[in-house]
């Protein structure tokens, strides 16, 4: 009904199930994970919460995710507070709630902090930093904050699942360009983007749900934003 003729950009579901191989990887016998994000009622942080939490579960859930309803745990991990932690799109109040939970759960062993908003994952690196907790809590994010991308490098961060906003962009007034002048569907996407999983040292690319996820090394991603940004300016 909104006359929409396509959609540019990732399942955000199949993005955060993503995110949850990465915690699974980072704690393979279980533990406990905490979760941070701007908000629980957009569709896409629905979808990335629902994703992460399904996929450590090994079960489709999403309609109780979709209703605000948390289980305790999840599989082998144990959610924090029952919820997702919120902040309103406010960086501060995100340094704020990542202070407070590294503080809570000092001498917890095996505990994951996960941020699925932009900002999340280098407000938990601060955070972590500030606390003295970088080699003891593992820590995995979404989108590609350059500080986020560094703490990859450095170690500090296991890994982050990203979009490609530069060529939603490219591809957007692309696509708008052939419809205007000719009329033309048939370059439409009928897929979504496929999303890109970054780690300290990358890795094969994967076969998900037939399309094919790159794992690339954090130093190498930040290059291509360089690049993409750089080319503007010719």
């Amino acid at each position: 009904e909104t006359g929409r003729l396509c959609y540019v950009g990732i399942n955000n579901y199949d993005a955060g199930k993503a995110v949850g191989r990465l915690v699974k990887k980072a704690l393979p016998n279980g533990g406990t994970i905490a979760v941070f994000i701007g908000s629980t009622t957009s569709a896409n942080a629905k979808d990335r919460i629902a994703g992460t939490l399904d996929e450590l579960a090994g079960s489709e859930n999403r309609a109780a995710i979709a209703d605000g309803k948390f289980a305790e745990s999840y599989g082998k991990y144990k959610l924090f507070r029952k919820m997702a932690i919120e902040d309103a799109g406010e960086e501060n109040k995100a340094l704020d709630n990542a202070k407070d939970v590294i503080e809570q759960l000092k001498g917890t062993p095996d505990v994951c902090l996960i941020g699925l908003y932009a900002y999340n994952p280098k407000c938990i690196l601060e955070a972590s930093r500030s606390k003295k907790t970088t080699d003891k809590f593992k820590i995995v994010g979404f989108d590609e904050d350059t500080v986020t991308l560094d703490g990859i490098a450095r170690g500090e961060i296991v890994g982050t699942v990203v979009q490609d906003p530069f060529n939603y962009g490219y591809e957007s007034v692309r696509l708008l360009s052939i419809l205007a002048k000719t009329g033309d569907t048939s370059q439409l996407p009928k897929q979504p983007t496929p999303y890109r999983v970054v780690t300290k040292d990358g890795g094969p690319d994967e076969t998900v749900n037939g399309q094919t996820i790159k794992v690339t090394k954090a130093a190498e991603y930040a290059q291509k934003i360089k690049d993409d940004l750089a080319s503007v300016k010719k």
